[in-house]
């Protein structure tokens, strides 16, 4: 019960401020935004906790920029 109550309060409030700034976005944007958001967590993962990727995870980095650059 504390889950669906957790997750309904603050996953559910925070998914509503995201689709409504989405509205006020454009598409340009907010796509390189989503594309920035997982090199930011690599960036934050690393300086922080000093943790480094695993080569899968390199692998997966890789083909999603390979993707953005075609």
């Amino acid at each position: 019960m504390t889950l669906l109550i957790i997750t309904l309060s603050t996953g559910l409030v925070a998914l509503g401020f995201y689709y409504y700034g989405l509205k006020k976005t454009p598409a340009r944007i907010t796509t390189l935004c989503e594309l920035v958001w997982p090199a930011s967590a690599i960036f934050i993962d690393y300086f922080l906790y000093h943790k480094t990727l695993s080569i899968t995870q390199i692998l997966g980095y890789a083909y999603c920029l390979s993707q953005f650059i075609k």
